[in-house]
């Protein structure tokens, strides 16, 4: 309201950003390369698997599983994000 007792309105331009959560599970095939090796290459396929944009970032990287058998490695990691969740008004950018 202004001194007159009116209701103003004014637009508004924005985004909103948050910490998500997300949970990302990967497999890759058993090679001949070492264990250690092998780790990284899933901690990689893990993290192309966020689609973050340029002002979004991982916050925290936690291990939850790492496993392998005869023919797979598997890797599960759970993920603390900042990142947009929303977009207020119509922006230029």
């Amino acid at each position: 309201m202004d001194s007159k007792e009116e209701e103003k309105t004014s637009d508004v331009l924005g985004k909103v950003y948050a910490y998500t959560f997300e949970r990302v599970d990967v497999e890759i095939s058993k090679n001949k390369y070492p264990q250690a090796l092998s780790y990284y290459l899933c901690l990689i396929k893990s993290r192309m698997q966020l689609s973050l944009d340029k002002d979004e970032y991982i916050v925290k990287e936690i291990p939850l599983q790492f496993e392998e058998d005869s023919d797979t490695i598997r890797m599960s990691n759970y993920y603390v994000l900042y990142e947009m969740i929303a977009v207020v008004g119509e922006s230029d950018e």
